[in-house]
């Protein structure tokens, strides 16, 4: 675990967070697959 500024971070060879936040602070492009989760559909209320 590391801990202090960004740039500290990034200069953590064994950080995970290091390994994606140091291409930011270069100034870099990084693309990040994000997962969507499917929307939850409600259960409507019936009447009476």
């Amino acid at each position: 675990m590391v801990t202090g500024t960004p740039e500290t971070v990034a200069a953590c060879n064994t950080s995970w967070t290091g390994k994606y936040l140091a291409p930011l602070l270069a100034g870099a492009h990084v693309a990040v697959e994000a997962e969507v989760a499917a929307p939850v559909k409600r259960a409507r209320k019936g009447k009476g």
